[in-house]
């Protein structure tokens, strides 16, 4: 928590710089488009999209907290956060050249003639000195708006970094979930061809069945015991992958026995237009834009003459305790004016420099905007795609079981060959498989869609 209220802070420091400057003339850049007035792929059209507490829609407390965990300790945040408190620091030291300067200079010297007498005696020194450029031409107030600028794009590259790493946890533990049930069906498949070999091996003993269908038997199940083991693999993996996001050392002792947490309703996703303002990775982009065009005016003011003032008030003796004397004060007055005249097109450069940055900022702001727009299309066409995948794969699963036990029955009575109710048994498992899958990828797809509309945890 004490990460947070830094960031709490400086959110509030760079709120009262930016209160002592005036904004820059700006407008949002256009998305290289006009959006459409509605979602092509969307089953329905509503006004707004309620952008805050996707995860409550789960109804599932532990993934609540495994959020919240990930807000406290995962390293990535941290690092983003780390880039905020710079970033502040930074339009502090911007806003700071506005200012005067006032610096406190003391001196002591010994001095010696070098001459017949051989006399030496100390210097004493102290002064109070100012210093201030006059911003004219705004050079200054361009660069402290664009490190404001700078400022708010990171606080919005954290807030981004906060909803992937949220939908990254809920993936994360969509995928332990999986892995799990996955390899409660391989141990499950394993002991059902168990149960087959000892009923075959009663048949065999009858002359019933041949050596081959013990053999048979015995290389179904040595795959079954393969597949085990590699699901094992893949469960320890996803447990080491959410136990990294979590900041825990990854060592595989995460318990996750519950079942998958039931699929919420389907999302009101409003209208294209509420992506710029939802997602932070728009608006990271679009202050960046603003950072841009006033880095463009910081470089062409630099161009213009610089008026400086400066003075000094302070006092010098070779005794020490006669520097308060009035006698001994000193105090001057001076301006200057620099005028650029000749630095081999180093200012005319920076300018070219600065625009090309600019026209790159748009071009990414667009860029960014399109990439949105793109995976709202795509996570609504596919909520609707897997949806209907998910009842399918219900309506497979019952007829495979039920085809399964006709199978059993029939084998028992010696109406079917072993071949085909291993068959069949594969059949089925690669269904409950699939099942499991798809489960996983419906609520997976449903992140994502919240995700592409810039929804907060």
């Amino acid at each position: 928590m004490l990460m947070f209220q830094k960031y709490a802070l400086a959110g509030l420091s760079v709120s009262f710089l930016l209160g002592g400057c005036t904004t820059v003339d700006y407008t949002r850049p256009e998305a290289g488009m006009k959006p459409p007035q509605k979602w092509v792929s969307s089953i329905s059209q509503e006004k707004s999209y309620n952008a805050n507490g996707w995860v409550k829609e789960f109804n599932h407390p532990r993934l609540e907290k495994l959020i919240d965990e990930v807000y406290t300790h995962n390293h990535d945040i941290e690092v983003a956060a780390a880039n905020l408190f710079k970033a502040s620091a930074m339009a502090a030291k911007a806003s700071a050249t506005l200012s005067p300067s006032l610096d406190l200079t003391s001196n002591i010297s010994r001095q010696k003639n070098m001459d017949m007498r051989n006399i030496s005696y100390n210097q004493y020194g102290v002064s109070l000195d100012v210093s201030w450029e006059v911003d004219i031409w705004g050079r200054l107030r361009s660069s402290q708006r664009a490190a404001v600028y700078d400022y708010y794009a990171v606080e919005y590259d954290l807030k981004s970094a906060m909803q992937s790493l949220s939908a990254q946890t809920a993936k994360s533990y969509f995928a332990v979930l999986e892995t799990n049930r996955l390899l409660d069906l391989s141990y499950t498949f394993e002991q059902n061809l168990m149960q087959t070999l000892r009923v075959t091996e009663a048949f065999y003993e009858e002359g019933l069945l041949s050596k081959q269908d013990i053999h048979l038997i015995g290389h179904d199940l040595a795959r079954a015991r393969e597949s085990t083991q590699n699901a094992k693999s893949n469960h320890m993996n996803a447990l080491r992958t959410l136990e990294i996001l979590l900041g825990r050392y990854p060592s595989a002792d995460f318990e996750a026995k519950e079942d998958f947490p039931a699929m919420p309703a389907h999302v009101k996703a409003g209208i294209p237009s509420d992506v710029l303002e939802h997602r932070p990775d728009i608006r990271a982009a679009e202050r960046r834009v603003a950072s841009a065009f006033n880095r463009l005016e910081e470089a062409k003011a630099a161009k213009l003459p610089t008026i400086s003032l400066t003075g000094s008030f302070g006092a010098r003796s070779d005794e020490l305790e006669k520097l308060s004397d009035p006698l001994n004060v000193l105090w001057n007055i001076g301006g200057g004016i620099l005028f650029p005249i000749f630095n081999a097109g180093k200012l005319d450069a920076e300018v070219d420099i600065k625009s090309a940055e600019q026209k790159a900022a748009i071009a990414n702001y667009q860029k960014t905007a399109f990439k949105a727009f793109k995976e709202v299309e795509t996570a609504l066409s596919n909520e609707i795609l897997f949806r209907k995948r998910q009842q399918y794969i219900e309506e497979a699963l019952e007829n495979a079981q039920l085809a399964e036990k006709i199978a059993n029955e029939n084998f028992s009575a010696g109406e079917i060959t072993l071949l085909d109710l291993l068959q069949i048994k594969r059949s089925t498992l690669q269904t409950q498989i699939e099942r499991v899958s798809a489960q996983r990828q419906l609520l997976e797809q449903y992140v994502n869609l919240h995700l592409a509309l810039g929804g907060d945890s």
